[in-house]
């Protein structure tokens, strides 16, 4: 940390969010403005000096010698998590630490690697990691005319509600490359704000299938899956399994191979109109 400490800092500010207080240093004076794009909805900068985690964002000099490379170089605490000449690059690393920082250590959501819409007074939950096609089929659900909820993190309160995390899609090309962030507006749709019940978990990775079959999931399996995805599931266990069970209570549990993704969104949206017509 000395070491690090020595780099030469300018700036430092503080951010809090999810009850999780962030401390970011840099050696530009002018890189809040470039910091603020990248925050997590819901953290906001504070007066507080007393921080849980540092990240430090180190800009290279914009004028330089051709023989020296200019890295910016990101750290949380003292080990190394960037170092590239794409300053983008750079912020997108800052930005990934800070998520998944609040994500492991919020103490008020349980926070799942999931995309979410809301349809019909209820939440539908897609859990997978990156490039999975979760956004893809997301942007689908919401072209289709649900609410967007996330692309990024499921956010369960202790009852087992669903909370937004609306950062904006990131869609990603045919070589699986970040490409464009869009907004529900850009897709046809909107925002949902209210926290919901979980009407359905749907796992349906893409498989290139020519046709879309849903099978129903065991409640066990379901836990299994979600826990998988869970972020602070190796810290609070417990909570996470009580949240999860509390969650599932009444959702519909489905799993099936996919392709093209408006025609999964338009069957997936008509089985959770069907099941919260029923309940």
């Amino acid at each position: 940390m000395q070491k690090v400490d020595r780099l030469g800092w300018a700036v430092g500010w503080s951010f809090q969010g999810y009850g999780v207080r962030l401390g970011v240093r840099s050696n530009d004076p002018a890189a809040l403005d470039l910091i603020r794009p990248f925050l997590a909805p819901g953290v906001e900068q504070t007066d507080d000096p007393v921080v849980d985690h540092l990240l430090s964002l180190r800009v290279g000099p914009t004028q330089r010698a051709s023989t020296i490379r200019a890295y910016n170089l990101v750290y949380l605490d003292h080990m190394t998590v960037t170092r590239t000449l794409n300053l983008q690059e750079a912020l997108l690393a800052l930005e990934n630490e800070m998520d998944l920082l609040v994500a492991e250590h919020s103490q008020e959501y349980i926070f799942v690697h999931a995309g979410v819409v809301g349809h019909a007074g209820r939440a539908l939950l897609v859990p997978g990691r990156t490039r999975t096609g979760k956004s893809t089929l997301i942007a689908a659900l919401v072209r289709a005319g649900a609410s967007y909820y996330s692309d990024e993190f499921a956010l369960l309160d202790p009852a087992g509600r669903v909370h937004p995390f609306p950062r904006r899609l990131q869609m990603r090309n045919e070589a699986g490359e970040s490409s464009i962030r869009m907004t529900p507006e850009d897709l046809g749709g909107s925002y949902g704000f209210a926290p919901l019940p979980v009407g359905m978990v749907a796992v349906c990775p893409y498989k290139g299938v020519k046709r879309f079959r849903l099978r129903t999931m065991t409640p066990g399996h379901a836990i299994l899956t979600l826990m998988k995805n869970c972020i602070p599931v190796r810290r609070r266990p417990a909570d996470t399994m009580a949240v999860l069970h509390r969650a599932l209570k009444s959702a519909e549990l489905v799993q099936g191979s996919r392709a093209e993704a408006d025609a999964a969104a338009r069957v997936l949206l008509s089985r959770l109109e069907q099941s919260a017509a029923a309940s």
